[in-house]
């Protein structure tokens, strides 16, 4: 992936999850929330790129960002090489309540996928163009390499439209919790 692409696909990104609860929650200042959001997803990229899968469709439309199977899947010195570092500074005040939310969300993942699995960071369609399959297919490829290693596939979704789009194409719902008022987490898996 290019530098030019990375940029476009934080774009996507930022787009794409405008209105997610996560920052919404965390922070009033929509100015800050931008940059941090931002600050997220180019770490999130560069995550991927660096210890994992990041596939991008239709002209940078659209990303996937996966972590394989077999150990952590985001540990704290990969973390700090991949730039979420500029994420705690971002939040200032506000980080305790992340880490809150990121405790909650740790324990979530440990108890439904305790196995060697495939897990889905990010999918996002540039909401220009919701409604084209594009994410379908994003997933379509990560679910079909997955099963091709007959491993399952865990993912974290905070939006409820989103819990329909994933249980159409077989994810199951193992755990539905508020973390915070406001935040309300959906544990899924395939597999």
């Amino acid at each position: 992936m290019t530098t030019d692409d990375e940029r476009v696909l934080v774009g996507v990104l930022d787009r794409a999850f405008d209105a997610d609860s996560l920052f919404a929650t965390l922070l009033n200042d929509t100015q800050r929330r931008a940059r941090a959001a931002t600050t997220l997803h180019q770490s999130a990229i560069r995550y991927a790129n660096r210890y994992g899968v990041a596939d991008s469709a239709e002209a940078n439309r659209g990303l996937a960002l996966w972590l394989p199977p077999g150990g952590e899947h985001l540990t704290f010195p990969r973390m700090l090489r991949t730039g979420f570092g500029g994420l705690a500074l971002e939040l200032g005040g506000a980080l305790p309540g992340l880490l809150r939310i990121d405790s909650a969300l740790t324990a979530m993942h440990k108890v439904h996928a305790p196995e060697k699995h495939w897990y889905l960071f990010f999918l996002a369609v540039d909401p220009a163009f919701h409604g084209q399959g594009i994410g379908g297919e994003l997933l379509k490829q990560g679910i079909a390499r997955a099963e091709a290693q007959g491993v399952p596939i865990y993912l974290e979704t905070q939006a409820e439209e989103n819990v329909r789009f994933y249980t159409r194409r077989g994810f199951v719902v193992k755990e539905e919790r508020e973390i915070l008022p406001g935040f309300t987490n959906w544990s899924l898996k395939h597999g």
